[in-house]
């Protein structure tokens, strides 16, 4: 190499390790003030080739929350070939199993994984009521029995790590190989007619499947409302305990299930009652074998939209029981569709992306459990690979846009990342993440991963201090 051409190298060289330095220097002032709190934190950031922007504690290890969906998705992606043709293994079917010696015959409603399933008046794609309907049309009298197999995944109604206080909430909702409405309920909850009476509280559709114990007072319009819901898991028990005020307007608490089959095959009963469908004998849950479906041609069978479609609702509106499913459905890639089936292929997919071994410990595919670790460098490695894949692009597609939709629409607003920046957030308790890419001021598509530990109940939101270092990277770069 001429002399002069090795000295313009190294020159350049110096000139950009000082610029880093520069900028780590900056990145640690704005963050010194949660660092004072107790926070750690870790951010890298590189070009696409890989080359380091801003690398500060990349190789530590956090707690990243709904980050892991990067992980989930991203396998899901490369194994499952192409996504944006419907998704024609996943649809809920209702089969007809006949009686012995042409006795009357039963119901087989079956699921296989889809998260997307809905019962809801305004319904039009991949409904129940279209398995009612099939039913009803096919004239079949008199029926014995409803019933339900769920065990096209084995029975983990949850991963390892979830907080019990997280599992009634609509985001802590059980996972299925039959899902329905996202596996909630709403809750709705209205002032009572006096001073002093209880509150009016429904269930709208899911009325009578669960009891409810209504312990909230209606109290005058000068005092706060304050409401508290409760049910423990496997019960079937909702308790509200609280104060609402006379001039409340209707308040709405989304309620996970804790048995999604259990559920999606009450409301099925439902609309065949309102068809005329008689069955004498109730219902029944499988799980396991079912070996009268094997070669078994079903009476209906739904097809749910394009999977890429979901994975856009997982990343971009950050939906829980959607990415476990999906983990699910992994698993049944020559597994049994078992959660730690699935976390197989999404560890070989980490290797395979060029991550640090111990830069990840993966243990769900929402990011719920408070046993996942990713490290900033072993995601950043996951976004510079999979930006070399031929399903890149679109995987990208399914982030949330700063400033646009999903979880960053009301992030990011009126900022020059607004627009040109597309990821993935993560929140618990004390803990926040984000990693993704972003357009650089010089037209530069960067990748990164931020995530934020152990803040302290005092500390105001990190948001704001994350969105002004990405910031400040972006415009001097």
């Amino acid at each position: 190499m001429p002399a002069m051409l090795s000295r313009i190298l190294a020159l350049t060289c110096l000139a950009l390790t000082a610029a880093c330095a520069t900028m780590e220097r900056n990145v640690s002032a704005t963050m010194a003030s949660l660092e004072g709190e107790g926070a750690s934190y870790g951010l890298l950031v590189t070009t696409l080739d890989g080359e380091e922007i801003v690398s500060i504690n990349p190789d530590a290890r956090f707690l990243p929350a709904s980050n892991i969906k990067l992980a989930t998705t991203a396998t899901a992606m490369h194994l499952m070939g192409p996504l944006d043709a419907p998704d024609t293994d996943a649809g809920a079917a209702i089969y007809v199993l006949p009686g012995a010696e042409n006795s009357v015959p039963s119901l087989v409603l079956v699921g296989r994984g889809d998260a997307r399933l809905k019962d809801s008046p305004d319904c039009e794609v991949n409904c129940l009521s279209e398995l009612a309907d099939a039913v009803a049309a096919a004239n079949l009298g008199k029926l014995r029995e409803l019933m339900v197999y769920d065990g096209y995944f084995p029975d983990d109604t949850w991963p390892e790590g979830w907080s019990w206080e997280d599992l009634d909430r609509a985001y802590g909702a059980a996972a299925s190989s039959l899902n329905i409405n996202d596996n909630a309920i709403t809750l709705t909850i209205e002032p009572g007619d006096t001073l002093g009476a209880p509150a009016k509280l429904s269930l709208g559709d899911a009325d009578g499947y669960y009891s409810l114990r209504n312990e909230v007072v209606t109290i005058d319009a000068q005092f706060d409302s304050e409401i508290h819901i409760r049910r423990e898991p496997g019960s079937l028990w909702l308790r509200a305990t609280g104060l609402i005020t006379t001039d409340s307007t209707a308040r709405h608490h989304r309620i996970g299930l804790d048995d999604p089959a259990d559920y999606t095959a009450w409301r099925l009963q439902k609309l065949l009652e309102a068809r005329n469908v008689e069955i004498t004998d109730g219902m029944s849950l499988w799980r396991g074998r079912f070996p009268l479906l094997d070669d078994a041609i079903p009476l209906a069978q739904l097809t749910p939209p394009p999977l890429i479609e979901d994975l856009a609702i997982i990343n971009k509106d950050s939906q829980n029981m959607h990415a476990e499913a999906l983990l699910r459905r992994l698993g049944r890639i020559d597994g049994s569709g078992s959660i730690e089936d699935g976390l197989e292929k999404v560890e070989a997919m980490m290797v395979t992306a060029g991550a640090p071994r111990a830069g990840y410990d993966i243990r769900d595919g929402s990011g719920m459990s408070i046993y996942n670790r990713l490290s900033p460098r072993a995601v950043v490695a996951l976004l510079v690979w999979a930006n070399d894949q031929e399903w890149g692009d679109a995987w990208e597609e399914t982030f949330a846009v700063a400033g646009e939709d999903g979880t960053l629409e009301n992030r990011f607003l009126g900022s020059p990342l607004s627009g040109k920046l597309h990821a993935k957030t993560g929140t618990l308790y004390g803990a926040n993440g984000l990693s993704g890419y972003m357009q650089a001021a010089s037209g530069e598509t960067l990748a990164f991963s931020f995530f934020i530990n152990d803040r302290a109940t005092i500390s105001a939101s990190p948001l704001a201090v994350m969105q002004r270092v990405l910031e400040d990277i972006a415009a001097a770069n």
